[in-house]
């Protein structure tokens, strides 16, 4: 691969931490000794992200890179004459009938894994932020059903169906409260489990321009699952397996600990 330009300066990120810059002759030796791979994160002045040195086009002009995207799918660097829109996303000519195919099929379009570096971890506010807006989503449902509930067992405004002088009385109410508590964990078991599964982001943290991911790309739906039991573990410390985003060197909460993930910034 060709990254030309005598005068280029390089940024590249080893073990998780940015190095550079260095200029284009011990880039070169990087690339040659192994130490810059085909999935290590590179930048260069221009680019409009961080992109694995693979995803590097073959040959780069000298100057301008103001014209290069990369596309959504695969991660690849393109010029943006040959990357095409669909909604808010560019895709390059060999993705585009994977893309319209998952497309039609109803599913997530196959995004490339975004690798976690130091430049694009989510910190603790707007993690805070999203987490906000989730449990504003999940108490909208929870009241709901425990309306649902308690009118179905209390009876509604025509006339009520239990007495509180009733011995039965105690049995229903303790049934009622056990039921919400089981709604609630379900609810918000399902909630996280089906969106971290399945688009890598529940609804606050994509709000919050947030994605999940690991060092292999997607998290999928048992490392969703895993994840949201981890986040339990955190809450029972008093919440400071969530303050260890303020202090932790890579921004991760004792959970994404636990399950080996990131919350980036997307």
């Amino acid at each position: 691969m060709d990254a030309s330009g005598k005068g280029r300066e390089w940024h590249f990120l080893a073990a998780g931490t940015q190095a550079g810059p260095v200029g284009q002759v011990h880039f070169d030796e990087l690339v040659r000794t192994g130490v810059v791979t085909r999935t290590t994160p590179v930048w260069t002045a221009g680019l409009p992200a961080w992109v694995p040195y693979g995803a590097l086009p073959a040959e780069l002009p000298e100057t301008d890179l103001a014209g290069f995207h990369t596309c959504s799918c695969c991660g690849r660097l393109f010029s943006t004459d040959d990357l095409i829109d669909f909604r808010s996303h560019r895709v390059c000519g060999a993705c585009k009938p994977l893309y319209l195919q998952r497309l039609k099929e109803g599913l997530v379009p196959a995004f490339v894994g975004i690798p976690a570096y130091e430049g694009n971890r989510a910190g603790f506010w707007i993690r805070a932020g999203a987490k906000m807006i989730d449990s504003f989503i999940l108490w909208i449902f929870n009241s709901l059903v425990s309306v649902a509930l308690m009118l179905a067992l209390f009876g509604s405004a025509v006339g009520k169906r239990f007495d509180p002088d009733d011995p039965q009385f105690l049995w229903i109410f303790l049934l009622l409260y056990g039921g919400l508590f089981a709604v609630q964990f379900v609810s918000a078991a399902l909630y996280s489990t089906w969106m971290v599964g399945k688009y890598g982001a529940t609804l606050g943290k994509m709000a919050c321009g947030l994605r999940i991911t690991t060092a292999g790309g997607p998290p999928g739906y048992y490392r969703a699952f895993g994840r949201y039991a981890a986040e339990i573990v955190s809450g029972l410390m008093l919440g400071i397996g969530y303050l260890m985003v303020a202090f932790d060197s890579e921004r991760r909460a004792f959970h994404d600990r636990i399950c080996n993930t990131w919350v980036i910034m997307v």
